[in-house]
């Protein structure tokens, strides 16, 4: 029985035992000797025809010596070429009449051709093997540079992050001196000042009393207790800022101090022709701060956000969970802060407005730092300031 194999496209015959290769190698030879063979016996079939089909036979021998030299290099063209100068020796040596000088020559030119061919072809894949390594060696170079640029560009990033810190360490610890020596500075002068005050303020009380029918009396004497409460609530400030209480810290839901702060400050926003507008998630995880302290660091800056909305705006709240840390967001649309003064709004005892202690900011960069948290500031003129202020997460 003949079995037929049907073989498609894709697949290729296979023999166990024998690697591709050479199976491969061995179906070229055998395409090769069959085609020289062939060529052989179509001269003997031939052998009466005009010299022109001789001639266009002896021509297709070099057709598998050039494929043999271009495939194989020069191994394989002189073995086509040998091979080819076999099968046509084979023929003019055993048929009479041909001119030895000329199939010489055609032996040679065939030689010539698997030679010269098998060596263009052996310089041409040397080249391109060469041509390949060096691909491959710029390749490897080129990722070498490119992982080198890298480390570069995040040793860059680490050494200017690490000046940044730097600097504003420097920057904190200088600060933090000066605001420790201000303070002392501040409780002392405070104290002798409370005192007398609270004297001039209870004279002037008794003076009204007996005097009272009198309105110039009454009227100076109104100005100077007026004078007196405010020199005391800047004291009050004063000491607030020189002698903060510690701390309370407990878990904290940012969302109930919110609240809280609108409802202490909403008639002082609404005067002010002011919508507010919040964007809080509907869960949060709690922050470890104490919450009369936040309370106080909110209205702070709702306050300084206020009076930069002479003509009104909006106030926008925000609430984030970041993390290990808990962050809130305030932004305003008014007047802004020039830039030359964003370094210095947190100093103590300077303001930009008239009647200003110059403490307030001062009070809330104190607690956030007592809280081991941040707070930070941005702001363009004409468009509006946002300060952002971070807290770590309770149990983080």
């Amino acid at each position: 029985m003949i079995r037929v194999i049907n073989l498609s496209a894709d697949e290729e015959l296979k023999i166990p035992g024998i690697p591709q290769s050479k199976l491969h190698t061995a179906l070229e030879v055998g395409i090769i000797g069959a085609f020289l063979s062939l060529i052989t016996w179509l001269h003997y079939r031939w052998a009466n025809a005009p010299l022109s089909y001789h001639a266009v036979l002896q021509l297709l021998y070099y057709l598998p010596v050039a494929h043999s030299a271009a495939k194989h290099g020069l191994k394989g063209g002189v073995l086509a070429a040998l091979a080819a100068s076999a099968a046509y020796g084979i023929y003019f040596a055993t048929d009479s009449g041909h001119d030895i000088i000329y199939d010489s020559m055609q032996v040679v030119l065939i030689n010539m051709i698997g030679w010269v061919t098998g060596a263009l072809a052996h310089s041409e894949k040397k080249i391109a093997r060469q041509y390949l390594d060096i691909s491959l060696k710029q390749e490897e170079l080129i990722g070498e540079l490119e992982e080198r640029n890298a480390a570069v560009a995040a040793a860059k990033k680490n050494l200017e992050r690490e000046v940044a810190e730097r600097k504003a360490l420097e920057e904190w610890l200088r600060r933090s001196e000066g605001l420790t020596a201000m303070g002392h500075l501040a409780a002392g002068v405070a104290h002798e000042i409370r005192n007398p005050l609270s004297i001039i303020r209870a004279t002037m009380q008794i003076l009204e009393e007996e005097q009272g029918s009198n309105p110039s009396v009454r009227e100076c004497s109104g100005i100077i207790k007026e004078e007196c409460d405010r020199m005391n609530a800047v004291i009050e400030e004063f000491l607030r800022f020189a002698r903060p209480a510690p701390p309370k810290f407990e878990p904290v839901r940012l969302t109930d101090v919110i609240e809280d702060v609108l409802l202490l400050t909403t008639k002082f926003i609404s005067r002010q022709g002011i919508g507010v507008v919040k964007e809080v998630p509907a869960r949060l995880k709690p922050a470890w701060a104490d919450p009369s302290q936040i309370k106080q660091v909110l209205i702070n800056l709702i306050i300084n956000s206020v009076e930069a909305m002479p003509q009104g705006g909006t106030l926008r709240l925000t609430l984030a969970d970041k993390g290990k840390v808990r962050e809130i967001r305030l932004k305003d649309s008014g007047i802004g802060i020039p830039p030359d003064l964003i370094a210095q709004i947190f100093g103590p005892f300077f303001s930009t407005k008239p009647k200003g202690t110059g403490l307030g900011l001062s009070i809330v960069g104190r607690i956030m730092e007592n809280h081991k948290g941040t707070v930070k500031v941005e702001s363009k003129q004409g468009e509006g300031t946002e300060f952002c202020l971070t807290l770590p997460g309770a149990g983080e």
